[in-house]
């Protein structure tokens, strides 16, 4: 027997409050804390969730979607992985991997 669940309405978002650019190759971004952490080929960057305002920029070109851990934020590019302190963008580590 199959039970039918009701229909709910989709939910509109509202309206736009900010936008940030970050290229045409951002990745997906990951939000901690009330931060928006994002990630393109040529930076990684750190957003205010509810203002908009950037928290700091860093040229690191990545590939990856932004994880964060322990403070830092992790991207990987084709042969490293990044890792830039939450707080001000300061590369702290780059782990490099060979194949």
């Amino acid at each position: 027997m199959v039970r039918q669940l009701p229909l709910r309405p989709a939910r509109r978002a509202g309206p736009r409050e900010w936008q940030v650019d970050a290229g045409s190759s951002a990745r997906s971004p990951a939000v901690v804390e009330g931060t928006v952490y994002v990630v393109s080929s040529r930076e990684t960057m750190a957003v205010e969730a509810a203002t908009g305002d950037c928290r700091w920029r860093c040229e690191s070109p990545a590939s990856s979607a932004p994880a964060v851990a322990e403070g830092l934020v992790f991207s990987a590019s084709v042969h490293d992985v990044l890792a830039n302190d939450c707080e001000n963008g300061d590369i702290v580590g780059v782990y490099s991997f060979a194949f």
